[in-house]
């Protein structure tokens, strides 16, 4: 009787620290969960904050643009006729060349940066994107640590030029995010998205990148 006794007691201190063990590995899983959720990006002294699942400014948008004045870019594109084309077999097919804005209309995106974002961009360069009939970009990020270009990126900032085109649509996180022309939206730049293949038209699209070396120094560190 004093042995089952003995082994009741010993089962029930198993139990119980098999319980308290699993407790402090499920806090320790849930404080690393934390941890990978949040990254700091450091710019100077001030220290933003960007959620790399999902960002409290995510998806942000405002008309900034009228609809002339996308379709003006386009006519401009076209004018320089500066195209570069970018293809790789089962992944993308476009076009893309620089897009140059007067100073207003940089102002107007850089105010959006700082209103929505909290960021002062130093240095925008923006581009456009042309798709013709059967391009198209499979589901990717922008992000990316081993390419000296993409390796700080921040934020994607997007906005269509036109809609009189067939198929290419844009999906965010696997979900149909067809914005209306002039609309200009954020996402960060570990998101995934992609363009469905055009099937007539041509789909025009102007995006800039937010990288950390692009912002705002503090001139001191007082």
């Amino acid at each position: 009787m004093v042995l089952k006794g003995t082994m009741k007691d010993i089962n029930l201190m198993i139990l119980i620290w098999m319980v308290w063990a699993t407790k402090v590995d499920l806090t320790q899983l849930l404080d690393q969960k934390l941890q990978n959720v949040k990254k700091v990006v450091r710019v100077d002294k001030r220290i933003t904050v960007v959620n790399s699942k999902v960002s409290k400014h995510e998806f942000t948008m405002q008309k900034l643009f009228t609809k002339q004045e996308c379709s003006d870019m386009i006519k401009n594109a076209e004018k320089e006729n500066k195209w570069t084309r970018y293809e790789m077999l089962n992944t993308h097919s476009y076009f893309t060349c620089a897009l140059l804005l007067n100073e207003n209309q940089i102002l107007r995106i850089r105010k959006y940066c700082k209103d929505y974002l909290n960021l002062d961009v130093e240095n925008i360069s923006l581009g456009i994107l042309k798709y013709l009939p059967n391009d198209f970009f499979t589901r990717h990020k922008d992000k990316n640590d081993d390419l000296e270009f993409n390796f700080d990126f921040i934020y994607n900032v997007n906005m269509r030029l036109n809609d009189d085109y067939e198929g290419g649509d844009f999906y965010l996180n696997d979900k149909l995010f067809n914005q209306e022309v002039g609309v200009v939206y954020n996402y960060t730049s570990d998101t995934y998205h992609e363009v469905t293949k055009v099937t007539s038209g041509i789909r025009y699209s102007a995006l800039f990148y937010i990288r950390e070396r692009d912002l705002k120094r503090s001139q001191s560190l007082l």
